[in-house]
């Protein structure tokens, strides 16, 4: 790290040159470093919070509009979009470890089913793993927890992916760049109103 003492520098100087330098400020000096790539970009705490996002951005378009004005009232208590009210009232109730609902307001009933022709492909430090739902049931998706060396439970922190369901067909799941060892998964479903139904499957895979 190098302070930038001279006036010509811009002392309130912040931002970043690209993936070169970084400019900012503490205590009242600013300062230029080098850039450096993150240490740990998908690291345990970050895996369900990048899951629970990319699943409700990918569902909010195959949701009907049945679906959609349900969460006009919620959006309304502080004048921003449906969408917003969506996001940010699933994204709270799977920090306290509620599955996530396709309306407004979530009343956690239905079953998830369960699963056949259960599958595990081990490509080199890539393993894909495949299910396909018995039925069309009340599953609303699957939610896939991870664990390197003993099986997860079903908690928030072990949370890699959230998969959609609500149709027949072979779902799919791939982990890549994995290290070596024995790898567990555990795969529960929740229902379109937020219900955790836990079909608790389990699929084990060892990487050389």
């Amino acid at each position: 790290m190098v302070r930038l003492k001279g006036p010509g520098l811009a002392e309130s100087a912040a931002g970043g040159l690209g993936k070169t330098l970084i400019f900012a400020e503490s205590k009242g000096r600013a300062y230029v470093k080098h850039w450096a790539k993150p240490k740990n970009p998908q690291s345990q705490k970050q895996n369900p919070g990048r899951a629970i996002t990319a699943y409700l951005t990918k569902r909010w378009g195959t949701m009907g509009t049945g679906y959609k004005a349900t969460w006009n009232a919620l959006a309304a208590q502080t004048n921003i979009p449906a969408y917003n009210a969506f996001m940010s009232y699933n994204i709270e109730r799977f920090t306290r470890f509620h599955m996530p609902t396709v309306q407004y307001p979530a009343t956690e009933t239905g079953s998830g089913g369960s699963i056949k022709n259960k599958t595990t492909t081990v490509n080199g430090h890539r393993v894909t793993l495949t299910w396909e739902p018995n039925v069309i049931s009340d599953n609303w998706g699957y939610i896939i927890y991870h664990k390197l060396g003993s099986a997860p439970t079903s908690t928030w922190i072990y949370t890699v992916a959230l998969i959609a369901g609500g149709s027949l067909g072979v779902k799919t799941y791939v982990a890549e760049r994995l290290p070596s060892g024995t790898h567990y998964w555990r795969l529960d479903s929740f229902s379109t109103t937020g219900a955790l139904t836990g079909i608790a499957e389990s699929f084990i895979a060892v990487v050389a």
